[in-house]
C-alpha cells in the first residue's frame, strides 16, 4: 500500500485518479468521519432546496401568488428537512464509494492504524480540521442546525471561500442576520470575476452585511455571549453585540514531515497534512501530487476538470481555468453572455444570469484550433447545467462542436451554446 489518503473526500478521489493514471503506485482512501461528512453534505443540499423555495416566495407577489406563511417557520422546515434527510441516508446504504468508511484511523509515528491494523505506506495524506469539533462549524453546520429547536438569528462568518458564501446565502434565506467578514478585498478570490461580482451583489441584496479587506476580533464571554469588533481598511470600526453563532473558515495549509527512518528505502513514511483545499482548488491537488509523484509534470487543467458547486441562491458552478489562470500560460479569448432568466423577467428584483467561457486559441499553418478550457456559471440551474459541459470539456470540446449541438429551449443552458 503505497499511499493512504485519510478523510480527503472528493479531493482525495482526484489525487487517486491522477496517480493511477500515471501508473505509478497504489492509492487507498479511508475515512473515519465519512458518515458525518456525507450526512452534512446531504443536509446542505436539502436546506439549499428549501432556502431556494423561500427565496422564490419573495418574488411570488410579482406573479400574484400567495404562499403559505407557515412554510417559513423553522420548526416546520426542520421537520421537512429531517424527514427528507432520513430518506436519503437510507438510500445511501445501497451506494458504493471510492472512499472506504472505517471505524478509526490513527496516524502514529511511522505507521497508520486502520481499525487496529497497522500499515506502513510510503505516503499518508490527511485532511485536517483545525476547528473545534464539539461546537457548530462549517464542517458540520447543516446537521447541527437540525438539532436546534430555535434557529439562531444572528451570525458572524469569517472567511471568503465557497463554504463561507454558501452559509451566508442560506442563513440569510432562512431569515437570519449575517455579518460576513474577510481579510481579502473580494469574495471567492480564487474563482472567476463574474462569480465574485454576482455573489457579492447577491449577498448584499439578501441583507448580508459584508466587510471586505477588514480585520476582526471575536470576543467570547464566560456566559456564552459573543461580540465582534471589525476594522475596515479605511480604519472605520464596528462593534456587534449578541452574536449567537460565529463560524470561521480555515485557510489552506500544507505541511509535510518524514516519520521514522530518514529514507524511503529504510521504511520511512512521509506525512502530508492539509487543510481546506477547496479554497485553492487545483493548486492544492498539484502540490500533493508533486510530493507523491516527484518530477512528473502535472497540468493545472487536469485538476480543474472536476466542477465546483457553490450552493448560493441562485447557485453558481465553475469548472476549468479562470481567465486569470489561463492567461499566464495560454492564448485565450473570453465569451461572457449575460441575460435575465425567464423567472425573473417580470420580477422587481432583477437577478441576472451570468455565464463566462474561457476558450484556448492556437494558430496553426492552416487554421485556428480552439478548445473550451473554462466555464463559470451564475444563475438558476447552474449546478445541473455545468455537469454535461464538464464531461464535454474532459473530451476536448471545441466551440464549433458546441454550435453543432441543439440546445433545449427555453433554458439558460442554451446561452452557453448560442451566447
Amino acid at each position: 500500500m503505497a499511499v493512504i489518503l485519510v478523510n480527503t473526500g472528493g479531493f482525495g478521489e482526484r489525487i487517486k485518479k491522477e496517480v493511477e493514471r500515471l501508473g505509478k503506485i497504489e492509492v487507498v482512501l479511508v475515512s473515519d468521519n465519512k458518515r458525518e461528512r456525507r450526512k452534512n453534505l446531504l443536509a446542505k443540499s436539502i436546506i439549499h432546496s428549501m432556502a431556494s423555495g423561500l427565496s422564490r416566495t419573495e418574488h411570488s407577489a410579482d406573479y400574484s401568488i400567495t404562499g403559505p406563511g407557515v412554510f417559513s417557520k423553522w420548526e416546520v422546515l426542520k421537520e421537512k428537512i429531517s424527514l427528507k434527510l432520513a430518506d436519503l441516508l437510507e438510500e445511501d446504504k445501497s451506494l458504493s464509494f471510492v472512499e472506504k468508511s472505517v471505524e478509526s484511523v490513527v496516524v502514529s509515528k511511522g505507521s497508520v492504524l486502520i481499525d487496529g491494523e497497522e500499515h506502513v505506506p510510503e505516503f499518508v495524506v490527511v485532511l485536517e480540521s483545525g476547528v473545534d469539533k464539539s461546537g457548530i462549524n462549517l464542517d458540520n453546520l447543516y446537521t447541527r442546525l437540525l438539532k436546534k429547536e430555535i434557529l439562531p438569528k444572528k451570525w458572524a462568518i469569517l472567511g471568503e471561500g465557497p463554504r463561507t458564501v454558501e452559509a451566508a446565502s442560506m442563513l440569510a434565506d432562512l431569515g437570519c442576520k449575517v455579518y460576513l467578514i474577510s481579510k481579502f478585498p473580494t469574495l471567492l478570490p480564487n474563482e472567476e470575476t463574474n462569480l465574485q461580482e454576482n455573489i457579492t451583489a447577491l449577498l448584499n441584496n439578501k441583507g448580508v452585511s459584508l466587510f471586505l479587506g477588514a480585520s476582526v476580533v471575536v470576543n467570547r464571554y464566560a456566559d456564552g455571549n459573543i461580540s465582534v469588533d471589525v476594522k475596515e481598511s479605511g480604519n472605520q470600526t464596528h462593534h456587534f453585540e449578541e452574536i449567537e453563532q460565529c463560524l470561521r473558515d480555515e485557510e489552506y495549509t500544507l505541511t509535510e514531515s518524514v516519520q521514522a527512518a530518514q529514507s524511503a528505502g529504510d521504511g520511512s513514511m512521509q506525512h502530508i497534512s492539509i487543510t481546506n483545499p477547496v479554497n485553492t482548488r487545483g493548486i492544492s491537488e498539484m502540490e500533493v501530487l508533486r510530493i507523491i509523484g516527484g518530477s512528473q509534470k502535472i497540468e493545472l487543467g487536469q485538476m480543474l476538470i472536476s466542477p465546483l458547486f457553490i450552493y448560493t441562491t441562485p447557485a453558481a458552478a465553475t469548472v476549468g481555468y479562470t481567465e486569470t489562470s489561463a492567461k499566464s500560460s495560454k492564448k485565450i479569448r473570453v465569451v461572457n453572455p449575460k441575460f435575465r432568466g425567464l423567472f425573473y423577467s417580470v420580477c422587481k428584483t432583477k437577478i441576472p444570469t451570468d455565464y463566462k467561457l474561457v476558450i484556448e486559441t492556437e494558430a496553426t499553418d492552416f487554421a485556428k484550433k480552439e478548445k473550451v478550457i473554462g466555464l463559470h456559471l451564475f444563475g438558476d440551474g447552474s449546478i445541473d447545467v455545468i455537469k454535461g459541459f464538464a464531461i464535454a470539456m474532459y473530451d476536448g470540446l471545441t466551440p464549433e462542436e458546441l454550435l453543432k449541438t441543439i440546445p433545449i429551449h427555453p433554458t439558460s443552458s442554451e446561452e452557453v451554446i448560442t451566447g
